[in-house]
């Protein structure tokens, strides 16, 4: 009884974590394509750190 309550949190904890996850994965796969598209850094200030990408 002890274990299956002590599982019963771990998927609690699962259920509590994964969408802040999720969300953070998201935003890293979102956000990386941005940074390596030579579009995003014409006009910028960043334009010079394009060119490390060719």
């Amino acid at each position: 009884s002890t274990l299956s309550e002590s599982a019963n949190q771990v998927f609690l904890g699962f259920t509590y974590v994964a969408p802040s996850v999720l969300e953070s994965v998201k935003e890293k796969f979102s956000f990386e394509p941005k940074i390596r598209s030579p579009r995003r850094f014409i006009g910028s200030p960043r334009t010079p750190v394009r060119y490390l990408f060719f």
